[in-house]
């Protein structure tokens, strides 16, 4: 049905069978796409094991979803590429909440100032950070850009402050429960 030789001219051709449920054409999709999805799965979730695991989840909410895609309004690789990077953040996000406080040396803060040390608070849950950090707006910056994923804008939005005084907040946060750690 589909030969060896595929090309650019090919996908709208296998991508009208994707739509109708034929697997040899969706096997053909995966074999063009999964090396491309599965890089930028593995730049958002840094773990080769969880990234193979997450590109088949691409793949199959691909294929549950496949009625849903609209060549009118976007390129397929584009629609694959959002669902694949959904389900990539949500993971990175999900383990983000569940692994605790770590910020690397390298991490750079939204002014430009970096970290001198790696804090590293691990198997604390957030309640364990509340007796630590007691001020309500540095816990609540830390929590929206450390364990929900948020970038610095996002969580500044979120919480309708400046993004200088989340900077500063989460900055404050970070030195409390350094100094937490330390003793």
């Amino acid at each position: 049905m589909f030969s060896n030789d595929w090309h650019a001219g090919h996908e709208p051709e296998l991508i009208k069978h994707f739509q109708k449920g034929n697997k040899h054409a969706f096997g053909k999709l995966y074999d063009i796409y999964a090396p491309t999805l599965l890089g930028v799965i593995q730049r958002i979730v840094k773990d080769d094991k969880i990234s193979d695991t997450l590109l088949q989840k691409s793949f199959m909410e691909i294929w549950n979803k496949r009625d849903n895609y609209e060549s009118s309004k976007e390129r397929f690789f584009n629609w694959m590429f959002k669902i694949t990077r959904s389900i990539a953040i949500s993971e990175s996000q999900n383990k983000n909440r569940n692994a605790g406080v770590e910020i690397q040396n390298t991490q750079t803060l939204v002014n430009g100032s970096k970290l001198e040390d790696t804090i590293t608070v691990k198997n604390k849950n957030i309640n364990g950070i509340k007796a630590v950090i007691r001020e309500d707006e540095q816990r609540s910056a830390l929590d929206l850009v450390y364990y929900s994923g948020y970038t610095f804008a996002q969580a500044a939005n979120q919480l309708k402050i400046p993004l200088d005084t989340l900077s500063l907040n989460v900055k404050m946060a970070i030195k409390t429960l350094k100094e937490a750690t330390i003793k």
